[in-house]
């Protein structure tokens, strides 16, 4: 049986969700694969509960994280960016409270796109529909 491989989930239309899908495609080695929380791939593999486009959700094996956790297990991917992991020291609560506060604003802040980020023909195997 072939092991399936981390999945990033996150809101498509999101401007600020599809930069941050821009930087880790680009730096995560082909490790990682990406649907958007309004996909059929996130309707069959997540928990109602995730499906709201408030966060960031990143399935690995069996075990789902959120939030700054989902951000933190994300960065363990990016060869030249693991250094950011000292933040993971902080408080969860401080983590998620800023990740709830740019959460909040990010359509004001970033703006919203009509769909999903489009994706590249090298890119394209990686992300799921």
């Amino acid at each position: 049986m072939q092991k399936q491989p981390p999945i990033v989930f996150f809101d498509g239309p999101c401007t600020l969700c599809s930069a941050a899908v821009n930087f880790l495609i680009r730096r995560d080695g082909g490790q990682l694969y990406y649907a958007s929380l309004q996909s059929e791939t996130a309707r069959r593999l997540l928990p109602e509960r995730y499906l709201r486009a408030d966060t960031v959700v990143l399935l690995e094996g069996d075990v789902l994280y959120e939030k700054s956790e989902a951000v933190f297990r994300m960065v363990r991917y990016l060869k030249h960016y693991r250094w950011l992991g000292f933040l993971e020291g902080l408080p969860r609560r401080w983590l998620n409270a800023a990740y709830d506060f740019i959460a909040a604003h990010r359509y004001r802040w970033f703006g919203r796109r009509p769909g999903c980020r489009l994706s590249s023909p090298a890119e394209a195997a990686r992300l799921l529909a």
